[in-house]
């Protein structure tokens, strides 16, 4: 076939200029250049995975500590303040850290940021977002939250053991899907507010109609 009888119809013919900017590219090189990229990228996340694991740390830390102290030893008294009392502001610290609700809150925020790492590693694509994932998993302590008000009516001041064994794994495990899987996320706020959605349509039917009768 000679160039003549060639069809550009659909592709464009290849001049000079294509053929100057051309580069050989061997198999050999191209094996190289994706080792040193994996090389330099690993180097890049360095930082990544010792901030990964300070997460997992500050995790494992928050639910021993809530497991094994009570936070009624803490007396947040200015007054009346025994001599075996910790000074007020670490007795403040400890009953952030150690009361049920205030624990669950990081713990939630942290299994989210875990899961948001997660999230990134399964995809070449996917970019870090802090900012979402503490609002997702801030999400998650609130519904917890309001789950709780809404079936007992109170937040007591310290929830049993077992009682809190089993509301900061249930946060945990929402938390950390809601940083891996945004779609879950999505899906759980479109059932939270499904109800309302269907309400307010048929608000606005119902508004539509008796305007239409009036004008009748």
């Amino acid at each position: 076939m000679k160039d003549d009888e060639i069809d550009y119809s659909d592709i464009p013919p290849l001049t000079d200029a294509f053929f100057d900017r051309a580069v050989l590219r061997s198999p050999t090189m191209v094996h190289k250049e994706k080792k040193g990229s994996w090389w330099t990228m690993a180097r890049k996340e360095k930082g990544s995975w010792w901030t990964l694991l300070s997460f997992f740390g500050l995790f494992l830390a928050l639910f021993v500590i809530a497991s094994f102290i009570d936070s009624m030893a803490f007396s947040l008294s200015l007054t009346n303040r025994d001599g075996g009392q910790l000074v007020w502001p670490l007795a403040v610290l400890m009953k952030i850290l150690t009361w049920t609700w205030s624990n669950v809150a990081f713990l939630a925020i942290l299994a989210s940021l875990i899961g948001e790492y997660g999230r990134v590693a399964s995809s070449r694509s996917a970019t870090l977002n802090y900012r979402g994932a503490t609002a997702r998993g801030f999400f998650v302590f609130l519904a917890a939250l309001g789950s709780q008000l809404v079936v007992t009516g109170n937040i007591p001041t310290q929830e049993p053991q077992g009682a809190y064994f089993r509301i900061a794994g249930f946060v945990a495990l929402s938390g950390f899907m809601a940083g891996y899987s945004p779609r879950y996320f999505r899906g759980l706020l479109e059932k939270l507010f499904a109800d309302d959605t269907s309400a307010s349509g048929l608000q606005s039917s119902l508004n539509h109609e008796t305007k239409h009768k009036k004008l009748i």
